[in-house]
């Protein structure tokens, strides 16, 4: 899969690379959110982690990549305060607290794999 990290904290971008890409997955760590966005549209990501830290409202930029993506990215909103549930609420599929737990980021894998190979079955029978 290819993975995109969006986040302006290295250490958190270099540990989830690091759990990542050992599984034969592709991934571009950037830390700017602007540009980043342009980058989602353009390349066709499968995962994308983002910290959308310092806004307070992160609603506004999961309907834009939303919007701007053909297929079904699925998003994870990395925080170290927000819950599941504005997570969310917010457009995220899931929610990666900080500080990061390793064990978590492959639950993550598993499940963004799963809903790719369904919404794949369900758009080829028809």
């Amino acid at each position: 899969m290819k993975i995109l990290i969006v986040d302006r904290d290295e250490m958190t971008a270099n540990l989830i690379k690091s759990r990542v890409e050992p599984l034969g997955h592709t991934v571009l760590i950037h830390p700017e959110k602007g540009e980043s966005l342009d980058k989602i549209v353009r390349e066709g990501w499968d995962i994308i982690f983002i910290d959308p830290s310092p806004l307070t409202s992160v609603k506004p930029m999961t309907m834009q990549i939303r919007r701007n993506v053909r297929q079904n990215v699925h998003l994870v909103l990395l925080s170290d305060h927000m819950t599941e549930e504005e997570a969310t609420v917010g457009g995220f599929n899931e929610l990666l607290s900080k500080p990061i737990n390793p064990t978590k980021i492959e639950e993550i894998l598993d499940h963004s794999e799963y809903m790719n190979s369904l919404t794949k079955h369900l758009a080829n029978d028809q």
